[in-house]
């Protein structure tokens, strides 16, 4: 608990981790989550259990915003990658290796997050369910376009292959879907002025691909091929100038292409016990009306350590003192398990 100082004046992450402390842990959920490290268990004076493996200065770091690097290695594997996925999908349907790819954790929410990414790649391609007791619903499709392109293009293991192979295929989906509203678009531009067709076409295409742009991850732009938003702006502007002071028409709407400020991703529990990923404002998690359960930092390393015993190595990571390189590998991605009334 932070001791010392008024609620207004701490930071977002110090405001969430004071809630945090407060948040129950029942006797059931810990069943489901297994054998819980001594070090992360903490009972306070009303003996209510409460799981934390994370502090205030790793959340605020989680919320602050972080360098987009690219990955290179990513980019040139991606196509092996959806080449390999589609074959195994082909010739194995459910029982393929890939699609049954499991997270490294025990906590029953971002398993069965995994196996529902597995679920919804079947159903769309009409086979056989791979996990009764778990929706075959999009999980991801509440995310915005970043997120989808961060997780469809991080290979470090923090998500399995269906996950990323499901995020992939939604941001094709929206990205169709906004290009069918751009050709309409630049279809009706061209019908009122067909002398400057070419430009019209030119201009609306720019600005389109700079809004893509703007919610793409270093390292789709690279698998891409493109250029960057600045040099789309760049490029629009001067087409602009030959339109003669007639502004272009405002883009068609992207379907949830941004997310919310300060936000962290979160698998959140509706009041039906339906589990799906969701950007959530802290602000929001730390307000009365949100209900936590659990919060757990999910480590990425693939050491034996983690191989092993990947919970303990989890907590390990976020107590562990300030190294650059272990704090990179814990703060790969947060998992907030929360129940909010809301959703």
């Amino acid at each position: 608990m932070i001791l010392g100082r008024g609620i207004s004046s701490l930071s977002a992450g110090e405001k969430l981790h004071a809630k945090l402390t407060q948040a129950g842990v029942g006797p059931k959920r810990l069943e489901k989550q297994g054998e819980v490290p001594a070090s992360s268990v903490k009972q306070d004076r009303d003996g209510v259990v409460v799981t934390l493996s994370i502090d205030p200065k790793a959340i605020n770091a989680l919320i602050q915003k972080q360098e987009d690097k690219v990955n290179l290695k990513s980019a040139a594997d991606f196509s092996d990658f959806l080449k390999n996925f589609h074959e195994e999908l082909c010739d194995s349907k459910k029982d393929s290796k890939m699609l049954n790819e499991l997270p490294e954790s025990s906590d029953p929410a971002r398993l069965d997050l995994a196996k529902q990414a597995a679920n919804y790649i079947l159903q769309t391609s009409g086979e056989p369910l791979a996990y009764g007791d778990v929706s075959a619903k999009n999980p991801f499709s509440a995310l915005g376009r970043k997120t989808l392109s961060n997780i469809a293009f991080d290979d470090s293991g923090a998500y399995t292959s269906s996950e990323r192979f499901v995020a992939f295929t939604e941001i094709e989906h929206r990205d169709q879907e906004f290009g069918k509203k751009i050709t309409e678009q630049i279809a009706t531009m061209s019908r009122k002025d067909e002398s400057r067709s070419t430009l019209w076409t030119r201009l609306i295409q720019s600005n389109a691909r700079a809004t893509l742009l703007s919610e793409m991850s270093e390292t789709e732009r690279a698998f891409r091929g493109f250029g960057t938003e600045a040099s789309e702006r760049t490029i629009a502007a001067a087409l602009k100038l030959e339109t003669n002071g007639v502004n272009p028409p405002e883009l068609p709407e992207y379907q949830n292409l941004r997310e919310a400020k300060d936000s962290v991703l979160a698998a959140v529990t509706d009041t039906q016990g339906l589990v799906a990923w969701k950007m959530v404002s802290v602000k929001q998690l730390a307000a009365d009306s949100t209900r936590l359960e659990l919060i757990e930092f999910v480590s990425a390393s693939k050491d034996a350590t983690a191989e092993k015993n990947p919970p303990q190595e989890a907590t390990a990571a976020s107590k562990a003192p300030a190294n650059p390189v272990s704090q990179a590998k814990a703060s790969r991605w947060l998992s907030l398990y929360a129940t909010i009334g809301a959703y």
